[in-house]
């Protein structure tokens, strides 16, 4: 649920829908979504690149659950990726009751990445990338490739 506040001039978020009928827009709960806390969940779940021109990323991963972002020569950031090594089953830290979602901690230890590049870009997959859970957000004009030897 998403509410205008005047003052600041934007939209925010208020509450997520917890139980009810979406579809039928009828009986709907939500739970009142805590400010500190969505920050801190978009906080350790978010990883932003930024660069004010064109750029080209190298994407590279290791086996043990950890890859890098680079451009030309210079290591952008530390990637956390699935790490299959981690348990495929487990309780969520943040959550005290049981999530109808099963928590899959392999998974969960991929991290959403955002590219804010203004202009075009690429990002070139040099190996096999598993991301688990994370999800790519290109602001520019962006391409992914993958290498080829």
């Amino acid at each position: 649920m998403f509410i205008y506040d005047k003052t600041a001039g934007k939209w925010l978020i208020n509450g997520v829908l917890r139980s009810g009928h979406p579809y039928q827009g009828k009986e709907n709960t939500y739970q009142i979504a805590r400010k500190n806390y969505l920050d801190e969940i978009i906080a350790g779940d978010l990883m932003t690149v930024f660069d004010f021109t064109s750029a080209s990323y190298d994407w590279t991963a290791d086996d043990n659950g950890s890859g890098k972002l680079t451009k030309g020569s210079r290591v952008v950031t530390n990637t956390p990726l699935a790490n299959y090594s981690l348990p495929s089953s487990g309780r969520d830290e943040f959550l005290d009751m049981v999530a109808q979602t099963p928590y899959m901690p392999a998974l969960h230890h991929g991290k959403n990445i955002y590219f804010g590049n203004m202009e075009n870009g690429t990002v070139t997959l040099k190996n096999n990338i598993d991301q688990g859970a994370g999800g790519l957000t290109f602001e520019g004009d962006f391409c992914g490739t993958a290498y080829h030897r």
